[in-house]
């Protein structure tokens, strides 16, 4: 597999002074379950509190919160937080922007929300469950395996809910970022509506990530026992977008990757791309950390074209 440099630097850097994850272990195995367990038809129905709004950079921006519908996390997780930046003018559309592995801060999400205000789309910032001011520890925060399966339950369900909710506003659509290209894509997948996907780096599933990607030299493979690895790979497999029928709106998603990608390898973008065959997928001589820092504008343009597929297929 070719490499971006930065990547293999990265990941280098990552085994030499970060801590190693999972590191407990695999955890409670009825919530590493809760990664297949059946998907509701009908997404959670939430009735978020809102705070009050504020004007700046052509948005309004409130912060909102709400109980969410994943009882099974820790309670200090389980009121869900987002901020909503609308445009001054109004807006026909809203994406809701999931988190990233590690982006316990909402600030680089919330950078891109004035520019899609220009383009009259509103923006729901989601803060990862178990992320931010959700964390129920410091420190190192995904310990074992059933952890990470809960909280990407967790903010699939939570993603779903805020489309629900926000549907009366206008067309709606979900986007991410590697992790939250992923749950964008599975959450958008399973979504009895049509919604616009604007992905960038996305997986189909986390188990090739975890198990091909360079970021597998941070695993804390004794943890795990023996074929660690292949059975980390094998469990995070179980949950991918394969496994669901192609919604018809799944031919409006525009995807974004990178052929050097050493975190989210080419080949599971591929199958996503294979699985979605009508979809648009732009490729870029890019890796996972040039993608995100050179690319994030075209990120953009991929949410506002989706959504203009959407609209041309919805009048």
């Amino acid at each position: 597999m070719d490499i971006h440099p930065i990547d293999r630097f990265a990941a280098v850097l990552q085994r030499s002074v970060a801590a190693r994850v999972f590191e407990g272990g695999w955890g409670d195995p009825d919530l590493v379950g809760a990664l297949t367990a059946d998907v509701l038809e009908t997404p959670a129905t939430i009735a978020p509190v809102l705070g009050a709004s504020r004007t700046t950079r052509g948005c309004r921006w409130v912060e909102g919160t709400f109980e969410s519908p994943e009882w099974r996390l820790p309670e200090s997780s389980r009121t869900a937080r987002f901020v909503w930046a609308r445009p001054e003018g109004g807006e026909d559309a809203t994406v809701v922007l999931l988190s990233a592995w590690g982006e316990h801060s909402l600030v680089p999400r919330l950078r891109m929300a004035p520019r899609l205000a220009e383009r009259g789309i509103g923006s729901i910032i989601l803060e990862n469950p178990l992320y931010g001011s959700r964390r129920p520890r410091s420190g190192q925060v995904i310990t074992t395996v059933a952890e990470f399966a809960l909280m990407g339950r967790a903010v699939v369900e939570e993603a779903r809910a805020l489309m629900a909710w926000v549907q009366p506003h206008g067309l709606v659509g979900v986007g991410g970022f590697s992790m939250g290209a992923n749950t964008a894509a599975l959450a958008g997948a399973v979504m009895p509506f049509p919604v616009a996907m604007g992905l960038l780096a996305p997986s189909h599933s986390p188990g090739p990530v975890w198990r091909d990607g360079v970021i597998s030299g941070a695993v804390d493979i004794e943890a795990l026992g023996d074929e660690g690895l292949d059975r980390l790979g094998d469990a995070l497999s179980s949950v991918s977008v394969l496994r669901f029928p192609p919604p018809d709106h799944a031919k409006h998603a525009v995807i974004i990757a990178g052929r050097r990608d050493g975190y989210v390898p080419a080949s599971t973008t591929e199958d996503l791309a294979a699985h979605w065959p009508e979809a648009e997928v732009r490729w870029k001589d890019a890796g996972h950390g040039t993608l995100i820092w050179f690319h994030r504008g075209e990120w953009l343009e991929a949410i506002v074209a989706s959504f203009e597929r959407l609209r041309a297929a919805t009048g």
